[in-house]
């Protein structure tokens, strides 16, 4: 057998049945939880076109702002787990990006419109609005970031590992895994 010189000793990497079957409940959980997250956005706006807040419940207000980020981020994470078993391919450009930063999506989805209510609210208090929709922002902010993959998992990426640890186990070489994705 002739040795390649890039070491692509191996087949392209794909999830085994296992890990697709992992994927698939991780992102059922994950969608589970931005259904609760953009539940709450919407009793949050309820409330806030009853007047629920013009003259007090801010505790009410800045819950669901937090139950909301709570959520939010546990499906990001469910994600981002889900994407580590079964990632997507670079191949199709789209499909990668959306895969990848769907954690990110939805929490602007679970947050933007109940925040953009809040400061265009002309019947709360102002000083409520600063607050309730600075907490917003920032829970939101905090939220989207972690929703974000700022280096997500390929199937480009865990072929290269793969080549790599074979080429290192065809040598003799010690093997070493790759940190960049985990």
């Amino acid at each position: 057998m002739a040795d390649n010189k890039q070491g692509d000793v191996t087949k392209a990497w794909a999830a085994t049945q296992e890990q697709k079957s992992a994927a698939g409940r991780l992102r059922i959980f994950a969608w589970i939880c931005w259904i609760i997250a953009i539940a709450g956005e919407g009793v949050g706006i309820y409330f806030l076109r009853q007047h629920k807040f013009d003259n007090g419940n801010m505790p009410l207000l800045i819950g669901l702002l937090v139950g909301i980020a709570i959520f939010a981020i546990a499906g990001s994470m469910l994600w981002k787990a889900a994407n580590r078993h079964d990632p997507a391919s670079k191949a199709n450009a789209a499909a990668f990006f959306f895969q990848n930063q769907l954690g990110a999506i939805m929490t602007l989805i679970a947050f933007l419109p109940l925040i953009v209510l809040i400061f265009m609210d002309k019947d709360m208090d102002p000083k409520n609005k600063q607050i309730a929709g600075g907490v917003g922002a920032v829970l939101a902010i905090i939220a989207t970031l972690m929703g974000v993959s700022f280096r997500p998992p390929s199937v480009e990426q865990y072929t290269e590992d793969m080549n790599q640890c074979a080429a290192q186990i065809k040598s003799g070489q010690p093997t070493t895994r790759s940190e960049e994705h985990t």
